[in-house]
Formats: C-alpha cells, structure tokens, sequence
C-alpha cells in the first residue's frame, strides 16, 4: 500500500505480507520495503509499517511471529517495535521487521522469511487471538 503508487509502487516480494496485515481487523499499513543489497550486502531489511487500533492488537501479532519462529517456520527473530513518524502524525507507527542484530543473513533468507509470513501471518494471528482471549475469560 503506497500512499504515492506511481513513483512509490507497492515492491512485488513484500506485497504478500501487506496484503496479509491489512486483512487483519486494526491494522493498516504505511509503508513496506522488500529489502535490498548494495554491493553485496544487506542495505536495507524487509519491513512493513503500519498503524493498529489497539496495542492489544500488536501484541497478539508479536505473539503470533515469534510462535511463527519458535515453531520453525521463520529462519531469522523478528520484532515489532515504534518506528518514526512524521512530526505532524500524532498516530503511533510500527515497524514488523527482523531484528537489528540480523544484518549478518543474507538478504535472500530474510524475503524466505517474509514469504512465510505472509503465508502465515493470518492464522498465526487468530489462533494467537483465540489463546489470549480462552485465557483471560
């Protein structure tokens, strides 16, 4: 989801897992990058920015990747975190990205890594739900 689609396209690698974040009830997404190389080495991570209604939202998302990496199904540990926004955004803006100290994978594990979320972060995200709200009631 780009806000500027003609110079600032959707990049073809990470469009899955936005797709996949905005099915989810209280997010929307701002801003994503594949990731790239420059002169053969990480430059830029894989990420996805978004907005959520609620921080119960984003921890069940946090609980569903990392039971996605706990289980095997992500190579590299990813977090979510509050990343920058514009001065003149009062909404709070998250990051879902590897974590920092996973510059050292090559950036081909990485967009593994994002393939699998994306084809997974939905059910991940409602059995996490579903486990949260069984244990609070």
């Amino acid at each position: 989801m780009s806000d500027d689609p003609a110079d600032n396209p959707l990049e073809l690698i990470i469009a899955p897992l936005v797709y996949e974040l905005q099915r989810l009830d209280g997010f929307r997404s701002c801003w994503s990058c594949e990731g790239h190389e420059r002169f053969n080495e990480l430059w830029k991570k894989p990420q996805v920015w978004f907005y959520a209604e609620s921080q119960l939202h984003v921890r069940v998302l946090s609980d569903a990747v990392t039971e996605m990496r706990i289980k095997g199904a992500l190579k590299v540990d990813w977090e979510i975190s509050v990343t920058y926004s514009d001065p003149d955004n009062l909404d709070t803006t998250y990051t879902l990205q590897p974590r920092q100290d996973e510059t050292s994978i090559g950036l081909d594990v990485l967009q593994s890594d994002v393939a699998s979320l994306a084809a997974s972060l939905v059910s991940a995200y409602t059995k996490q739900a579903k486990f949260l709200l069984t244990t609070v009631t």
